[in-house]
């Protein structure tokens, strides 16, 4: 193989391997829901809920799927150079992006279709690179089309630009803008299609190489947000690169329970999500209320005197509800609830979650009427999914 081929083929290497990286940043994101600042200048309120990779729209390499119905539609170009020619790949990012932006006009366009217009509120292309991209790129293109999301209606889209270094970039975007709508609808793009397609495209340097700010990034919230266990955060790290590598070559994608399942499933301890802690708080309490109504089954008050009965089948119980599922049968005043009471007791002392319920405490008497009961949390939670369940411990 010559050298210019193998050049060739680590230059793809490397880009292939950022864009996995890419995908992996996405994933922590997901993972996070709303705990970190949504990326993109999305609305506060806004979490990315899913991602695929390596799709059938006009931008493949990545879609983001957000809350409130909101997509994201990345094109990931590691280097990448400001050019004027209409065979280079800066023009072939923004022919992408052209097409994106006609598809979603085109309401007969069948299922490559995203079946309604990019919304500037809530939508987003984005172009994402590193570091390496040229200074054109990632500062004065990236200006550039952020001052023409706040151009006001009287003001002439060249205000966007302040020195000629940004109107080179405006001038270089917008020819092959002009380009590529013609070669696709074989007409020009009005002052008013033009400024809302630049309107929706976003520059995003993000540096994920090893050590480098975005891979830093994700690895703090795998840590405060994510994972019980901090340390676990490199491996975490790892594994979610690789899922994205599969990802990408089997052209799909997850959502936040199946990354969910995917990190549970390699041995990672997870953090309760953050959609999930309200229900989780109110089983807690219902819980730690149950505990202390069967306090006194577990011992024997005589007059003003109280025994503690110290059971050896506690150890038992808690050895075998380890290993597998138990049940504890015995004739009535045998001590079973008192047992149960100790066991969850020691539960409770050595910092393990878990669900405490007495049936006979429950009011509800069917599925309708526990929906309204003060287990509805549990309810919920237990139809969501089996990670669900494995993140309670239930």
């Amino acid at each position: 193989m010559s050298s210019q081929g193998s050049s060739g083929g680590a230059a793809a290497a490397g880009g292939m391997d950022f864009q996995h990286r890419v995908a992996a940043w996405v994933a922590v994101h997901v993972l996070a829901e709303k705990s970190a600042t949504a990326p993109w200048d999305l609305p506060a309120d806004t979490a990315l809920d899913w991602l695929r990779c390596e799709t059938e729209q006009p931008v493949d390499d990545l879609l983001v799927g957000c809350s409130g119905g909101g997509q994201v539609f990345a094109q990931i170009k590691r280097t990448l150079q400001l050019s004027s020619a209409p065979n280079s790949n800066f023009a072939s990012v923004l022919d992408q992006f052209v097409r994106q932006f006609i598809a979603g006009r085109n309401k007969t366009g069948g299922s490559r279709s995203m079946g309604r217009p990019l919304d500037p509120r809530h939508d987003r292309l984005v172009l994402i690179t590193s570091p390496t991209s040229s200074q054109p790129i990632r500062i004065h293109l990236r200006n550039v089309l952020g001052r023409v999301r706040h151009l006001t209606p009287g003001q002439p889209l060249d205000a966007a630009a302040t020195n000629d270094k940004e109107q080179k970039a405006l001038s270089t975007v917008t020819e092959h803008i002009r380009r590529s709508w013609q070669a696709l609808l074989n007409l020009e793009p009005s002052d008013q299609e033009l400024r809302q397609l630049l309107s929706t495209i976003w520059v995003h340097e993000l540096d994920v190489s090893d050590g480098g700010s975005g891979e830093r990034e994700a690895k703090s919230l795998l840590r405060y947000a994510i994972l019980r266990d901090p340390d676990q955060a490199d491996q975490a790290w790892r594994t979610l690169i690789a899922l994205c590598a599969d990802y990408a070559a089997r052209r799909s994608g997850a959502d936040r329970v199946a990354l969910q399942r995917e990190l549970l499933n390699t041995g990672l301890d997870l953090k309760a999500p953050r959609s999930y802690k309200e229900d989780i708080g109110r089983l807690r309490r219902h819980s730690q209320q149950t505990l202390a109504a069967l306090a006194h089954l577990a011992e024997i008050r005589v007059g003003s005197t109280t025994i503690k009965v110290r059971r050896a089948c506690t150890g038992a119980l808690k050895q075998g509800a380890d290993e597998r599922s138990t049940l504890v049968v015995g004739e009535p005043g045998a001590g079973k609830s008192g047992a149960l009471h100790d066991f969850v007791t020691v539960l409770h002392e050595g910092g393990r979650d878990y669900v405490f319920l007495a049936v006979d405490r429950l009011a509800a008497q069917s599925l309708g009427e526990l929906r309204g009961d003060s287990l509805m949390p549990l309810y919920k939670l237990k139809s969501r999914s089996v990670t669900s369940e494995r993140l309670l411990g239930l």
